[in-house]
């Protein structure tokens, strides 16, 4: 019987769907990708997710050597899932944690698979709530990267202007190139770059992980009827 190689998990659930992926930490490469596409399940379905992808992989739990996790923005209940269960997963420190920055999985992966986009302005767009959208800008070529903010509808268009590429869920006109498998997080994407994380000892204690929602959560209060 062969040996199970090291896996390391990936968890995203920052956003309306959530997913899972397995990759080979002695190959490199994703053998398992998940995505449940019914919306807001991440609590119901993360560990099912989980265990059907170890078992897809004919590996143990033990053979995890590493989680990666999606740690915003996002939605807060969603980011606030998966951080916790990988937090409670490494919490005696012999499976290694990689909090992964969201919008730095999604420009890693974007360059990677579309590297004559390298010296590239790329602005990512995605949906907060209301009218507030998540605003992140990364200069390619000179490797600078803003802070992320949110701003409203009516001050996207600045954004939009300024950049070669448009990725996320803000819907484009025709004038700039689509990129749909760019437009929201994938688990994919979080464990290119936590494969990367890790290969450069780039984790965290799980103590001290924690979810960057870049927003301050304000309970919605229902109305009595």
């Amino acid at each position: 019987m062969n040996q199970s190689p090291p896996y390391l998990l990936a968890i995203d659930t920052v956003g309306q769907w959530c997913g899972v992926a397995l990759l080979n930490l002695t190959t490199g490469s994703i053998e398992h990708t998940s995505v449940l596409d019914q919306p807001n399940m991440h609590d119901a379905m993360l560990a099912d997710m989980i265990q059907q992808a170890i078992l897809d992989t004919r590996t143990t739990t033990q053979n995890i050597k590493a989680i990666a996790v999606s740690e915003g923005p996002g939605s807060f209940t969603g980011v606030r899932i998966g951080m916790a269960l990988a937090k409670g997963w490494c919490a005696d420190r012999s499976t290694t944690l990689l909090s992964v920055p969201t919008f730095d999985a999604m420009i890693h992966s974007f360059v990677k698979r579309y590297a004559q986009h390298s010296q590239s302005k790329i602005s990512i767009i995605m949906k907060s709530h209301g009218d507030s959208w998540f605003v992140q800008t990364v200069d390619i070529g000179s490797a600078h990267t803003s802070d992320i903010s949110l701003v409203s509808q009516h001050e996207l268009p600045s954004f939009v202007e300024q950049s070669n590429i448009i990725i996320g869920d803000f819907p484009q006109d025709s004038t700039k190139q689509q990129y749909p498998e760019f437009t929201h997080s994938h688990p994919t994407y979080i464990a290119e770059l936590g494969y990367h994380m890790f290969l450069n000892g780039q984790s965290i204690d799980p103590a001290m992980a924690d979810s960057r929602y870049h927003v301050a959560f304000i309970p919605t209060m229902k109305e009595n009827s």
